[in-house]
């Protein structure tokens, strides 16, 4: 398969690629199927690029790659949405936002997406506490 976007020009993928978020992601409710592009001439930077949009597509960062303490808990629902048995087989990202101004850049700790690597299915869960921050400053404060 094909998309045509116009920050990466033609990519092409498999089926086996696309990974689901049933739920979509806030604030893109229909956007419920992206790849990631994860090249490291961008590295620790990757792309989650949505299929039906080609305009779509977000940053995004390990969030541990920012906060060597972060800490993410979810529940069983997500759990068993997820198709989740085993903690490896889920991988844990942080929309960023890059402005104009790179050193002003932040990640979303407080609404990350989940993403289950080998059932390919994601979902972006929200912390209920105020520990985490839905700007925090990548490069530090």
């Amino acid at each position: 398969m094909k998309i045509n976007t116009p920050r990466f020009g033609e990519l092409e993928y498999k089926e086996e690629d696309v990974l689901n978020f049933p739920k979509g992601i806030l604030g893109f409710a229909e956007e419920n199927q992206f790849i990631l592009l994860n090249e490291e001439i961008h590295a620790p930077f990757m792309w989650l690029q949505s299929v039906k949009n080609p305009k779509l597509a977000f940053v995004v960062l390990n969030p541990w790659e920012v906060l060597s303490d972060y800490q993410i808990e979810f529940n069983e629902e997500v759990r068993t949405r997820l198709q989740i048995t085993d903690e490896a087989q889920v991988m844990t990202l942080g929309i960023t936002i890059i402005p104009e101004d790179p050193r002003q850049m932040t990640i979303n700790l407080r609404a990350p997406l989940l993403i289950n690597v080998e059932s390919r299915l994601g979902e972006q869960i929200i912390h209920s506490d105020d520990q985490y921050d839905i700007r925090y400053p990548v490069l530090g404060e």
